[in-house]
């Protein structure tokens, strides 16, 4: 539905921005989620040599999980990444967008 009352089209940058923020405070907080509860030295020094096998396999467990959680950060700090770059695209596009608008509907 055209409208020839001069309305300007222009994209919510700054929700944007916002949204790359919150996907970074996730990240954060996943990658935060993923260090070990108790490290192996601790789990020595309260069980002994008798639970070594137990702690070397809860070692690797803590390993394998940290990791995991770091590759869910890395992939939300990514998509942050691609919503700072649109933005930035769009920012850099906006106006010659808006003066192609303007010439078709002939508000320019």
């Amino acid at each position: 539905m055209a409208s020839s009352g001069g309305e300007s089209i222009a994209l919510d940058t700054d929700a944007q921005a916002q949204l790359a923020a919150q996907w970074e405070e996730y990240a954060d907080a996943v990658e935060a989620s993923g260090q070990p509860p108790v490290q192996p030295e601790a789990l020595r020094e309260q069980l002994g040599a008798i639970y070594e096998p137990f702690v070397q396999a809860k070692a690797s467990e803590n390993l394998a999980r940290q990791q995991a959680y770091q590759r869910v950060a890395a992939e939300a700090r990514a998509h942050a990444a691609k919503l700072r770059n649109h933005r930035v695209s769009f920012e850099q596009h906006d106006d010659d967008v808006a003066r192609q608008i303007s010439a078709i509907t002939g508000n320019g």
